[in-house]
C-alpha cells in the first residue's frame, strides 16, 4: 500500500498494518470504493457527494482537498478508474469511531454521517479518510489507541501512514493559543478553513509537525460530554451552582448561564475561567449579557493576580470579554452598579429576564465555540 511506510514500524506491526489496511481500511474508509457506505447514507448526503457542477468556491475543507491535488477544471482528472489509488488521503481528527457513537461538539447536524461529505469528490478523483472503520475492527483499534494518547499522537500516526492532509476539527476540540499561533506561522502548509478545520498539508509542514510542543496542550471536547461539562473540566476554578441558574444550550456550540438574584452580591459569584495551557482556548469566545430590561450594568472581575477588571455593559447586545478572561483569569464576578432604563439604581433586586421568563438575573455569561461566524 502506498500509504504505509513500513520502515517506521517493527516487522510484526508492519505485517499487521499491511493486512489491516488491505482488508479493513482500504474498503471501509473509502480507499477502494464508496458503495459500501451508500447504504448508511441519507439521500441528502448522497446528493452532497455527487459530482459538483462547478469547482468548490468556498474556503472549506473540500476546497483545500481540491487545491492539494491541483485538478480543479481539469477534465482528465474528473474520471478515474474505480480500482485506482485515491488521489488524496485525509486524517480527520479527533478520531471518531463509527457507527452510532455519542455526539461530540458540533456535528454539523449530520451525526454519524458528518465526515462522509468530505470523500468521493470526483472533481479531484477519489479521496480516502480514516473515518468509517467499524468499531472493534483492527483499523479502529489502532486509530482509537492513538486517539486515547492525544491529538499529537494522532498527528504522528497519520504521518507514519503517509496521509496527505491532517484535518483538525476545531468544533470538537479546545485549540490552544500556541497551537493556533504555530499554524498561522506555517501558512499555507497549515490553513484554517471556513467550515471549522485546520488543514495541515503533511508533506509541506515538516517544521510544524516536528515541533515537539505542537498539539500537546490542545484536547478534545469529550465524546458524550456536554459543552458545559467540558468547560468545567478545563476551568481553573470550581463552580458554585447556588450563584447561577442552570446551563442552557441555545445551539450545539454554545452554553449560557444566568446569575441568580442572591442577596450577598457584595461577596460576588464564582465564575469559570476555562484555560488550555496559559490562555483561553483560541476557538472559544466568552460573552457577557446584561438583562435586557436594564439600561446599564457595571461588573468587576476578580483576577488571579488580585487586581480587578471593570466591565461596563450596555443592553443593546453582548460584550466580548474573551481577552479580559485571558489576561485576568478571574475566579469571581461582582455586581458594581445597575441602572434601569430611566437611569435609576436597580441594584436592590434583579429584574425578571422577560415577561415569559420569571427568573431574576442581572447578567449572563455565554461560552461559544468559534465556528468562523459570530451570530448576533
Amino acid at each position: 500500500m502506498v500509504f504505509i511506510k513500513q520502515r517506521h514500524f517493527s516487522l510484526p506491526l508492519a505485517a499487521l498494518l499491511v493486512t489491516l489496511f488491505a482488508a479493513e481500511t482500504y474498503t471501509s474508509s473509502g480507499w477502494k470504493t464508496l458503495r459500501f457506505i451508500e447504504q448508511f447514507k441519507p439521500s441528502t448526503l448522497r446528493q452532497a457527494n455527487a459530482t459538483p457542477k462547478t469547482a468548490p468556491s468556498s474556503k472549506g475543507l473540500r476546497n483545500a482537498i481540491a487545491r492539494n491535488v491541483s485538478c480543479i477544471g481539469r477534465p482528465d482528472q474528473q474520471i478515474r478508474s474505480q480500482n485506482s489509488q485515491p488521489a488524496i488521503s485525509i486524517w480527520l481528527s479527533p478520531y471518531r469511531q463509527f457507527p452510532e457513537v455519542a455526539a461530540e461538539g458540533d456535528q454539523r447536524s449530520k451525526g454519524d454521517y458528518e465526515y462522509f461529505g468530505y470523500i468521493g469528490n470526483k472533481i479531484c478523483g477519489k479521496s480516502a479518510i480514516n473515518y468509517g472503520a467499524f468499531k472493534g475492527s483492527p483499523a479502529d483499534r489502532i486509530f482509537n489507541r492513538a486517539s486515547s494518547q492525544g491529538l499529537r499522537a494522532e498527528l504522528l500516526l497519520s504521518m507514519r501512514l503517509g496521509y496527505t492532509i491532517f484535518a483538525l476539527d476545531t468544533r470538537k476540540i479546545w485549540l490552544s493559543a500556541s497551537d493556533a499561533d504555530h499554524c498561522n506561522k506555517q501558512s499555507p502548509a497549515c490553513t484554517k478553513t471556513d467550515d471549522g478545520f485546520l488543514a495541515i498539508h503533511l508533506k509541506d509542514a515538516k517544521e510544524l509537525t516536528k515541533n515537539p510542543s505542537f498539539l500537546v496542550d490542545s484536547r478534545r471536547i469529550g465524546i458524550g460530554a456536554t459543552l458545559a461539562e467540558s468547560l468545567e473540566s478545563i476551568s481553573l476554578n470550581t463552580f458554585n451552582r447556588k450563584h447561577w441558574h442552570g446551563w442552557e444550550s441555545p445551539s450545539p456550540d454554545s452554553a449560557i448561564q444566568w446569575s441568580k438574584d442572591i442577596k450577598d452580591n457584595i461577596v460576588g459569584a464564582d465564575i469559570l475561567a476555562p484555560l488550555i495551557g496559559e490562555s483561553v482556548p483560541s476557538n472559544l469566545r466568552i460573552y457577557l449579557h446584561a438583562n435586557a430590561s436594564l439600561g446599564q450594568l457595571t461588573l468587576a472581575l476578580n483576577c488571579k493576580d488580585g487586581k480587578a477588571k471593570i466591565l461596563r455593559l450596555a443592553t443593546q447586545g453582548k460584550k466580548d470579554v474573551t481577552k479580559d478572561f485571558t489576561t485576568c483569569k478571574p475566579n469571581r464576578i461582582f455586581l458594581i452598579d445597575a441602572l434601569d432604563k430611566s437611569g435609576r439604581s436597580a441594584t436592590s433586586s434583579a429584574p425578571h429576564l422577560s415577561t415569559s421568563d420569571q427568573r431574576k438575573s442581572f447578567y449572563g455569561i455565554e461560552f461559544r465555540v468559534d465556528t468562523g461566524s459570530d451570530p448576533a
